[in-house]
């Protein structure tokens, strides 16, 4: 099972569709079963081996797509590489990936010169630059090297490897790990996602997040399994946004949450352009806060808004399906189609409704193991299942409600304390738009609990979160109140507590 298999077959019963589109240039499915092949044809020619690493770092682009599926009809394995990520970061992920080569966009030229100069990149055989680089003074390589190695790939006689990319986790807890996430997790995703969806023939998908991120890398491949359009945007733009919901029918897209909240504020409220035939929204990364929800469903009555749960690790582990959106509130939902949820004591016995215990899933979807950690991988898994330290707890008809990260559990006066509990009681406060909950060292109780909001005005934190904090225990309630312009997050909205912990923790504060 291979990704550049399923886009060969689409290509065989959709060749004259619209494969893909930006807003430069658009390809069929013959011809980017074609570029796809050039791309395989160029790496195989150069004797880069089976599973040889390919570092990618680009925006979205219609030649991020032809780069996804040429690396792997060549049986090698790409690297997705986060342009928010300083050189010194990138210099890290190559060296840990072993990278034989970084192709990427000459808008970041200047990045991968600091990557030579100031950290020693030395790649084993040549980059590859997409687009003219005058202070390089080199021409399109890219477009050149497919052009040299045109031809449809004929893939028979040689070794495939299983690994269709690493999957660097985000580092919110350390340094990224690369997970080994195969051609057989993905195709599955993919297919799994198209019925639970209920994606159908010629749908076109907006694909407005980056596209170096696992969940999009789902949404990429979705199109192949009916024939659908997948139309790119470079970057998330609101008034983009709808102007390509209309000018191109998109009747489905991958979201996070900054993302619908840019989309409902403002006084254009661009979403609402979107009606006529927006069908589907698929939302990850952090929980939808309630009033966004409300406003989405307002502005959008019959759109049919999921919001699921996973991990680099596990894949799609839950989903919170359209009908169930108002009923459960802060919910992950029920265990995705093929996926198997377990939720555990420390002992590794399962917990009854109600209680919290560390959640474990074990799915097709799941990855391999991490790239050259033997013991991290070990403790990964317990019993063949996945966890990555998310506790969480099942109600009573067996859905999913995640509670806290291990990591972020709060131990004051000897009780654990979960910061997700005290966020959701102080998100229901009117002026609170944001809220983040850390441990803070305390001489007497170990940790004071500390909250870092944002709030509609400024003087209103301690007041607003006094009045949110009354419906929790008193050992609950925050000891100190931060007022921020914004919480710390990394590209795809996860939120990084530990830019928060680390002022306390490594400090000399205390309360």
């Amino acid at each position: 099972m291979n990704v550049f298999d399923l886009l060969a077959g689409a290509a065989a019963r959709h060749g004259a569709r619209v494969a893909v589109s930006d807003s430069r240039r658009s390809l069929t499915y013959r011809e980017l079963h074609e570029r796809a092949s050039a791309v395989a044809r160029g790496l195989l020619r150069s004797g880069r081996p089976p599973g040889a690493r390919i570092g990618l770092l680009l925006h979205n682009s219609v030649e991020y797509a032809e780069l996804l599926y040429g690396i792997a009809g060549a049986g090698m394995t790409a690297v997705h590489i986060s342009y928010h990520l300083k050189a010194a970061e990138i210099a890290y992920l190559l060296e840990n990936s072993q990278a034989q080569t970084l192709i990427y966009g000459n808008e970041f030229g200047d990045r991968a010169a600091e990557l030579r100069i100031a950290h020693g990149y030395e790649p084993s055989h040549r980059d590859i630059v997409i687009g003219g680089t005058p202070e390089l003074d080199r021409v399109d390589e890219y477009a050149s090297w497919v052009q040299q190695n045109a031809g449809v790939l004929d893939s028979t006689g040689f070794e495939r490897d299983p690994v269709f990319y690493l999957g660097y986790t985000s580092g919110t807890t350390g340094r990224p790990k690369g997970a080994l996430i195969t051609h057989r997790s993905r195709v599955l995703t993919a297919m799994a996602a198209t019925i639970e969806y209920g994606f159908s023939d010629g749908d076109a998908t907006l694909m407005c997040t980056p596209m170096h991120h696992g969940g999009p890398l789902v949404f990429v491949l979705t199109p192949l399994i009916v024939g659908g359009h997948l139309r790119i945007m470079e970057h998330f733009d609101e008034d983009e946004f709808a102007w390509n919901t209309e000018r191109f029918g998109t009747s489905n897209c991958f979201v996070v949450p900054t993302i619908l909240s840019r989309l409902l504020a403002g006084d254009s409220r661009p979403l609402e352009r979107c009606r006529a035939s927006l069908r589907t929204i698929v939302s990850n990364a952090a929980p939808l806060a309630t009033p966004t929800k409300e406003a989405l469903l307002a502005a959008l009555p019959e759109v049919n808004l999921n919001e699921f749960y996973g991990s680099t690790e596990a894949g799609i582990v839950t989903n919170l399906r359209p009908t169930d959106q108002l009923s459960k509130v802060r919910c992950a939902g029920q265990p995705f189609f093929l996926n198997h949820v377990e939720i555990l004591d420390a002992e590794g016995v399962p917990v009854a409704p109600g209680e919290v215990g560390r959640l474990f899933s074990s799915s097709p979807y799941a990855f391999d193991g991490y790239w050259n950690l033997p013991e991290a991988t070990a403790d990964a898994f317990v019993r063949g299942m996945v966890g990555v330290g998310d506790l969480a707890r099942f109600d009573d008809e067996g859905f999913v409600y995640i509670v806290d990260r291990e990591s972020d559990m709060i131990i004051t006066g000897g009780v654990n304390v979960y910061p997700r509990e005290i966020e959701d009681a102080l998100l229901r406060h009117p002026e609170i738009l944001e809220a983040a909950v850390v441990g803070q060292p305390d001489d007497e109780w170990g940790e004071a609990i500390v909250a870092y909001v944002v709030c509609t005005a400024d003087g209103v934190a301690d007041q607003a979160v006094a009045q949110a904090a009354t419906e929790l225990a008193a050992y609950k309630r925050p000891k100190v109140v931060i007022a921020v312009g914004q919480l710390p997050r990394n590209s795809t909205g996860k939120l990084l507590k530990r830019e928060l912990r680390a002022q306390h923790w490594n400090s000399d504060i205390q309360v």
